[in-house]
C-alpha cells in the first residue's frame, strides 16, 4: 500500500507542472550560482518535490549549499525562523530530484546514484513547518563545511502536492535568484522583488467564504538576514490605488463595485507567515469586500508611511464550490 501511494505521489508531482494553479511568475531571467525556493511545506498530506539542473560542463563533484529557513505552519506571524543547513553533492549537468523530507525517496525509485540532496529532517520537530530554501555555490561561499564552491549555474522547480486540500501547484525559479555572491541578496535590483520602488502589490479576493483567501508572504532580504539571523521583518498594510494618495499613504481597500473605504489595519511577518483578508483589514472593514474587492499591499513602517521593503507574496484560494475542496496558489503581481 505504502509503496503504491508513493508511485502515485511522483507521479502526480510529474504531472503538478501542468496544473492550474502556479506561483512563479512569467518573465524568466539567465540563470546565476545561487536559487531561491520561496515556499516549501512539510506540512500533514503534503509533499514537496524540488528540482535542480546543475550546468558545471564535466565537473565530477559540485557542492550545493543548502539553507531552509522555515517555522511551523501554526507559529506566530511574529516568530523567528530556525535555520538548517549543509551540502548537497552533485556532478557536471547534473539534474537533483528529491522531495525535501525523503518521504518518498525520489533518487531511490528512479535509479539517481549521482546526486545526493541535504534533507530537511523526517523527524517531528521537521513535521507540519513552512518557509524557504536558498541554494547557493558561489565560489567565495563560506559556510564552515569545507567545500570547494564552483560557480555552477543553477535552475531550479518546485511541486507542492498537499493531499488534504487539493492543492498541486508548480513554479520554476526562473526570477527569484539574484546575482551571484557568496552571500546573495535577494532583496537588491537584481533580486525577484526589483519591479518598481516602492515595491508594493496588487491584492484582489474573490467572495468569501465561496472562496477563502490566505496570503503567504516571504520578506526579502540577504541569506544572512533571511535564515541565519532568524528572517527579514515586513509590516504589510492595504493601500488606495493612484499614485498620489499612495505615496501619501491613504490605507484602504475598495469593494466589486469600485468604491473605496480606507481603512487602518495592518500585519506584520518576520521570515515567512500568512494573513487574511479579515486579518489585514480588521473586524470593522472586513465586511466591505466580503463580496470581492481588490487592494494594492504596501510595505509600512510602524507609524504607518511606506517602507519600501521587497518582499515576496503569494496568495492561496480554497474553495468547495466546484466540488471537493480544491485550492490554488499564485504570485501576487506587483504594481
Amino acid at each position: 500500500m505504502k509503496k503504491t501511494f508513493q508511485k502515485t505521489l511522483i507521479a502526480a508531482s510529474v504531472g503538478a507542472v501542468f496544473a492550474v494553479a502556479s506561483i512563479g511568475a512569467s518573465a524568466g531571467t539567465a540563470g546565476t550560482s545561487n536559487l531561491l525556493f520561496p515556499y516549501i511545506t512539510t506540512a500533514t498530506g503534503a509533499y514537496t518535490f524540488i528540482s535542480i539542473v546543475n550546468q558545471k560542463g564535466t565537473a565530477a563533484t559540485v557542492p550545493l549549499h543548502f539553507t531552509y529557513a522555515t517555522k511551523a505552519t501554526t507559529a506566530a506571524n511574529s516568530a523567528s525562523c530556525a535555520h538548517l543547513d549543509g551540502d548537497a553533492s552533485s556532478t557536471g549537468n547534473d539534474l537533483m530530484q528529491f522531495e525535501v523530507s525523503k518521504r518518498v525517496d525520489v533518487p531511490g525509485s528512479f535509479g539517481d546514484t549521482t546526486s545526493t540532496p541535504k534533507y530537511f529532517p523526517n523527524t517531528a520537530a521537521g513535521a507540519n513547518q513552512h518557509g524557504v530554501l536558498i541554494v547557493n555555490n558561489h565560489n567565495a561561499g563560506a559556510y564552515g563545511s569545507g567545500g570547494t564552491y564552483v560557480d555552477a549555474i543553477l535552475y531550479g522547480e518546485a511541486r507542492i502536492i498537499n493531499t488534504a486540500t487539493g492543492l498541486a501547484a508548480g513554479y520554476s525559479t526562473d526570477d527569484l535568484h539574484t546575482a551571484s555572491s557568496a552571500t546573495p541578496d535577494f532583496s537588491t535590483t537584481n533580486g525577484p522583488d526589483s519591479g518598481t520602488a516602492l515595491h508594493a502589490k496588487v491584492l484582489s479576493w474573490f467572495p468569501d467564504p465561496t472562496v477563502t483567501t490566505t496570503w503567504y508572504a516571504v520578506p526579502t532580504g540577504t541569506e544572512n538576514a533571511m535564515a541565519f539571523t532568524g528572517g527579514v521583518t515586513a509590516n504589510y498594510q492595504v493601500q488606495s490605488s493612484t499614485a498620489t494618495q499612495a505615496a501619501n499613504g491613504i490605507a484602504g481597500h475598495y469593494n466589486n463595485n469600485e468604491v473605496f473605504q480606507s481603512s487602518v489595519g495592518s500585519s506584520s511577518v518576520k521570515c515567512v507567515g500568512t494573513f487574511t483578508r479579515a486579518s489585514l483589514l480588521g473586524d470593522l472593514n472586513a465586511p466591505w469586500s466580503a463580496n470581492g474587492g481588490w487592494a494594492n499591499l504596501q510595505t509600512v513602517d510602524t507609524a504607518g508611511a511606506i517602507a519600501s521593503s521587497a518582499s515576496l507574496v503569494y496568495k492561496l484560494e480554497t474553495t468547495t464550490a466546484v466540488g471537493g475542496t480544491t485550492s490554488f496558489i499564485n504570485r501576487v503581481p506587483p504594481l
